[in-house]
């Protein structure tokens, strides 16, 4: 009672029954957020969860108790919840995070950057071969970045990018989906329909990737040194259980592909709208690429301006817009709205709304890359959610910001990108991860764009 939120408008549903269109979940938490302040508490079904916005609290709750994921957010996860990092317990992800930690960082990319450059010649030939037609970005951003998680960090080989392997991205899709209702439906999803056809999703997620693990076992077993990449870290934590493995590898292929591909084509919407940002973010790439569209691994890193751009739109269209819930181990005082949490309280901290916040940004609802320029005047470091805080963010957020940066110069330094849609009918969708998705129901793209190649500038083969 001394928390303040919107009444629940019935006993089944709770507050969730306000919520009157489907996929608008951060946009209506920005709204309750705006009406009632920066902590407040909803009711999904029988369950109370308590909102925090608030920049003191929200490191209260992330780095300094680290409090855990709740059994709800576990649950979204099925079969893999068991072992994967992203839901493991405190205890087993401390190990489990600085052992891969070790591995995962800038050093291991350095190496691997031949390996980005693979995929980046055959995204370039099939956006080739799209010239004159309308054709749906995203799923070309979807497939790039799954097959690049899978080069880079495991090793494998697809025709992902082919279009050959689309019955994966569908796996993925239903994954999602069933991982989105598992959450809201906790902790009944198991009785209620849709949960058999998570269940094969998982499945059969869990088979393609032991096909993926056999391989790289018999490729290795020839080797007279260790690849170093992730996937020899994760052999040796394993200690032989290679359900582990798979459960890890999945994890990785989830959280390392869809919350990119979809960022980059937010990115891709706004640099459409925004012209003067495009021509900067153009004129950048052209100066430091004089004479070809695939960056060294250095040259990414001197990307400034077109790393702003893909800063900005993490934050004004976080994937993870909702974030994780976390739940309270033992009762506490929030440190700044000084409210009593009571042991087993489930609380959500979500991105969206704190990035929309113009008490964190100023015009906050503006893309605006600039504010990410002079070090002076960028946002307090709490109010960048993008990749979580604490001990339990994300691991992968330095593979994911070189690899959209990357994406990003490849794109634009060899073809002038068009929406082939208003870009105000290019409207925020979210179920469990955020993406873009088209108003009008005429247009069965996600994010339908044309492509021209830009004058002068000749791709390199794809090997």
């Amino acid at each position: 009672r001394q928390f303040p939120g919107p009444k629940p408008e019935d006993w089944i549903r709770g507050s969730l029954s306000a919520l009157r269109t489907r996929g608008t979940m951060p946009q209506w938490l920005l709204a309750q957020r705006e009406e009632f302040g920066k902590v407040f508490q909803l009711w999904f079904w029988h369950r109370r969860v308590v909102v925090v916005t608030d920049l003191d609290d929200v490191k209260y709750i992330l780095v300094t108790k680290n409090w855990p994921k709740t059994p709800a957010f576990i649950s979204a996860f099925g079969s893999l919840s068991r072992l994967g990092i992203f839901v493991a317990s405190n205890e087993v992800h401390r190990v489990r995070r600085r052992a891969i930690g070790q591995v995962f960082h800038e050093e291991l990319f350095r190496k691997l950057h031949s390996e980005l450059e693979v995929d980046g010649k055959r995204f370039i030939a099939n956006l080739q071969a799209k010239h004159g037609v309308v054709f749906d970005l995203d799923t070309e951003l979807i497939r790039l970045t799954l097959s690049i998680i899978l080069r880079v960090s495991f090793g494998a080989e697809t025709r992902i990018l082919d279009g050959e392997e689309d019955g994966l991205l569908k796996m993925m899709r239903r994954f999602l989906s069933g991982a989105f209702k598992n959450v809201a439906r906790y902790p009944f999803s198991r009785l209620l329909p849709g949960r058999k056809q998570f269940d094969q999703a998982t499945q059969e997620l869990m088979e393609y990737t032991r096909r993926i693990l056999k391989r790289q076992r018999e490729l290795r077993s020839q080797m007279t040194t260790p690849k170093g990449d992730l996937l020899d870290v994760l052999i040796e934590l394993s200690d032989g259980d290679d359900d582990y493995i798979v459960s890890e590898i999945v994890t990785f292929m989830i959280a390392g592909h869809d919350t990119t591909s979809h960022t980059l084509s937010f990115l891709v919407k706004e640099l459409a709208e925004h012209h003067d940002v495009r021509n900067r973010l153009i004129q950048e790439i052209d100066q430091l690429l004089p004479d070809g569209g695939l960056p060294s691994f250095e040259q990414v890193k001197k990307l400034n301006y077109t790393t702003c751009c893909w800063k900005e739109a993490l934050r004004l269209h976080p994937v993870a817009a909702t974030g994780p819930s976390r739940i309270a181990p033992e009762s506490s005082v929030l440190p700044s709205s000084k409210l009593f949490i009571p042991k087993g309280t489930e609380l959500l901290v979500p991105p969206y709304v704190i990035h929309l916040d113009d008490s964190n940004y100023p015009e906050a609802k503006s893309f605006r890359p600039e504010r990410w320029i002079d070090n002076n005047k960028r946002p307090p470091v709490m109010a960048f959610q993008g990749f979580s805080s604490g001990q339990r963010n994300c691991v992968g957020q330095f593979f994911a910001n070189h690899e959209a940066v990357f994406v990003l110069s490849v794109l634009y330094w060899h073809f002038r990108v068009d929406l082939a849609c208003d870009p105000a009918d290019v409207e925020e969708f979210h179920a469990f991860t955020m993406r873009p998705r088209v108003r009008t129901s005429n247009v069965p793209l996600v994010l339908p764009v044309r492509v021209e190649p830009r004058r002068g500038h000749t791709a390199p083969v794809a090997s």
